[in-house]
């Protein structure tokens, strides 16, 4: 019987690779279609000199400066979402590493934002490495779209805890307890199982690798991140469908 399940939960969270493949590649043809050297693209704005002020990603959501990436229609998962994707390229970025990569979902009216800020010198070398991480953060929005609102799935539900998240973001000594989040636990496995299904690396090592770098950024410590994965470790086997870790 245990083999019959988790043969279901593979298939079951299999259901949601299609739509992810499918966001990513929309939104990488994005980002190489705004490469074209200009300052703006369609009057918004995609480069940034050392002169210039850079927005941060919730003020570019804000002032809807953004690119429509779709509307994604998916019958094998039962999400129906839109995607916009807002793009800055820093000619002088203040962070190591060639992009960042961050997203938001709006779970009521069924919207995911991708937000990536690039070193417009890596281009397009460094599209490679966005497009796994791409698998990880896109598969973590829809696994939120999953959570609550309009594309709730009932054995997914989780209360909202935006109190919660305002005291983590406003302390940077409690940042670990993100991690700990009981929707963020499922939203971060799926996330790096299907980016280390895209890499073809172990899930172990995918979430390793997650995690160490958390800890030389020094947003969690070595003692949190053995917590962190533990918790992790555990979940995963609820969840199903899931690799050991």
């Amino acid at each position: 019987m245990t083999l019959i399940k988790d043969f279901g939960g593979f298939l079951f969270e299999g259901r949601y690779d299609r739509l992810t493949g499918d966001i990513c590649s929309a939104i990488m043809r994005k980002i190489k279609e705004t490469n074209t050297g200009e300052e703006y693209f369609n009057k918004i704005k995609v480069i940034y000199k050392d002169t210039d002020d850079v927005p941060s990603f919730l003020e570019l959501i804000e002032k809807e400066k953004y690119f429509s990436v779709g509307d994604f229609i998916d019958e094998v998962s039962g999400i129906d979402v839109t995607v916009y994707l807002t793009i800055v390229r820093d000619e002088f970025p203040p962070y190591p590493g060639d992009f960042i990569l961050d997203g938001e979902t709006d779970d009521q009216n069924s919207v995911i934002y991708t937000y990536i800020s690039i070193d417009p010198t890596k281009e397009p070398g460094c599209y490679t490495e966005v497009a796994f991480d791409l698998r990880n953060l896109v598969r973590h929005e829809i696994e939120h779209l999953t959570q609550r609102g309009y594309n709730l799935k009932d054995a997914k539900k989780i209360r909202r805890n935006d109190a919660m998240r305002k005291r983590i973001s406003a302390d940077p000594l409690i940042r670990h307890r993100y991690y700990k989040l009981r929707d963020e636990i499922p939203a971060n496995l799926q996330g790096l199982y299907s980016e280390a299904k895209s890499r073809k690396i172990p899930f172990k090592e995918a979430v390793n690798k997650y995690l160490q770098n958390k800890v030389d950024q020094g947003i969690i410590s070595p003692k949190e991140m053995n917590r962190i994965y533990f918790m992790w470790r555990d979940r995963a086997k609820q969840i199903g469908g899931l690799p050991d870790l």
